[in-house]
C-alpha cells in the first residue's frame, strides 16, 4: 500500500491471500516462536470479515480508530451484510472426534488432506458421523478459527526435503469439550443470497434508469479523456476509475468494489462544486471539477429541466438527436461536448 492516498486520490490496496497458504508460511517459520505468534495475527487479520480494515491495523499499532470515521473506505464496512455468523459447535466437537481418531491410528494430515478426509474424501475419510458437508474454503477457515483460538494445533515435522505442518489436537480441546462453550464463525454469504453492488437478491443485476445512464455513459466517456491527458504528480499516467470510479467494478475473487462516484453524481445531478466536493472528494473536485460541471450542465441545459426535477422518472419515449461534438481535453481545459441522449425515461 506504500504512498497510496497521499495525494489525495483513491486508492485500493489488494491482498493476496488463501486459506491454504498458512501451513506452507509456518512451515517456513520453523521453530521461532516469535515467528508462529506473528504468522496468526497475520492469520487472523486475513481471515476476519467483519471488523474495520483501518481498525485492525490501528489495534496492531497500539493506536485507536473509530471504524464511524471510516467512511466506507475498507471493504468490510462498505459491505456489512457480505457475511452472516454460523455456529460450528457442534462441528468442532464432530472434527476433535475424527481428530483422536487420527491419533489413535498413528495418523496425521496436513490442513489440505484433513479438510478433504472431513469432507469424506481423500485416502483417510472421516467416518460418516463426522462428516462436513461444508464446501472444502469453508472447511479450511473453520480449521484455521480453531488453530487461531487453540482448540487444534500445528506439528512441525522436519525431512531432509521439507517441513510439513500437521494438524493435531490443540491445548485448549478438553476445555472445550468440558464446558458449555459456543464456537462462531463469520462466513461469506452467496452471491446470490445477498445485495452487494449493482445486483439484487438472486443476482439479478438492477439495472440504471435510462436517463441516469445517459448521465453515467458521458462522464464514463470525460474520465477516459481526462485520464489521457493529465498525468499524477509524479509524472505517471492517470487511469480513469482514478478520477471517477463506478459501481460494478466489482473485482468478486476479493469480494471487492470501488466506490460509486459516477453514479452518485449522475442520480443527485451534482452541479455545484460545492455539492461535487462532497461526493469525490476536495482534491479531485479542484483538479477535474469544472470539466465534470460543465458535462452536467449541459446535459441540464439539454433536459431544460430544473436540477431537483431532471433525475425523476417520465414516461416520454421520444428519442431527440443531439449534435454530437468533442473537445480536445487539456490540463484545466473545459469539456464541452453533447452527445446523442436517448430521452427514454423509465
Amino acid at each position: 500500500s506504500g504512498r497510496a492516498g497521499r495525494d489525495g486520490l483513491g486508492a485500493d490496496c489488494i491482498l493476496y491471500y488463501r486459506s491454504a497458504d498458512q501451513p506452507r508460511l509456518s512451515a517456513m517459520v520453523g521453530g521461532d516462536a516469535n515467528g508462529h505468534n506473528n504468522l496468526k495475527e497475520m492469520v487472523r487479520y486475513c481471515e476476519d470479515l467483519r471488523t474495520c480494515r483501518r481498525v485492525s491495523l490501528s489495534q496492531h499499532f497500539g493506536q485507536e480508530f473509530d471504524a464511524m470515521d471510516c467512511n466506507q473506505q475498507c471493504d468490510h464496512c462498505q459491505h456489512p451484510e457480505k457475511c452472516k455468523v454460523e455456529d460450528i459447535t457442534q462441528e468442532t466437537h464432530s472434527l476433535l472426534k475424527f481428530l483422536n481418531i487420527q491419533k489413535d491410528n498413528k495418523e496425521k494430515m496436513t490442513l489440505n488432506q484433513l479438510a478433504d478426509a472431513w469432507r469424506g474424501n481423500g485416502k483417510s475419510p472421516a467416518p460418516s458421523s463426522c462428516v462436513t458437508k461444508r464446501k472444502k474454503g469453508e472447511v479450511e477457515r473453520i480449521i484455521l478459527q480453531l488453530l487461531l483460538e487453540g482448540i487444534v494445533t500445528e506439528k512441525i515435522a522436519h525431512t531432509a526435503y521439507q517441513s510439513n505442518s500437521y494438524i493435531i489436537v490443540g491445548p485448549e480441546a478438553r476445555t472445550f469439550q468440558s464446558s458449555n462453550r459456543k464456537i462462531t464463525i463469520d462466513m461469506l454469504q452467496e452471491e446470490g443470497k445477498r445485495k452487494s453492488g449493482g445486483e439484487e437478491m438472486g443476482g439479478k443485476k438492477k439495472g440504471l434508469p435510462k436517463h441516469i445512464q445517459n448521465v453515467v455513459d458521458q462522464l464514463t466517456g470525460l474520465r477516459t479523456q481526462l485520464a489521457a491527458a493529465n498525468t499524477t504528480s509524479d509524472g505517471g499516467k492517470f487511469l480513469p476509475h482514478q478520477i471517477l470510479s463506478e459501481q460494478g467494478e466489482h473485482l468478486s475473487w476479493i469480494d471487492l468494489t470501488v466506490h460509486v462516484d459516477l453514479i452518485s453524481i449522475a442520480e443527485h445531478n451534482i452541479t455545484s462544486m460545492e455539492h461535487l466536493s462532497t461526493t469525490i472528494g476536495q482534491t479531485k473536485a479542484g483538479r477535474f471539477g469544472e470539466d465534470i460541471l460543465n458535462v452536467m450542465r449541459n446535459i441540464q441545459e439539454f433536459y431544460n429541466a430544473p436540477a431537483s426535477t431532471v433525475t425523476k422518472t417520465s414516461t416520454s419515449t421520444t428519442k431527440t438527436p443531439v449534435t454530437k461534438t468533442k473537445a480536445k481535453v487539456g490540463k484545466g481545459n473545459r469539456i464541452n461536448f453533447h452527445e446523442e441522449i436517448d430521452n427514454d425515461f423509465e
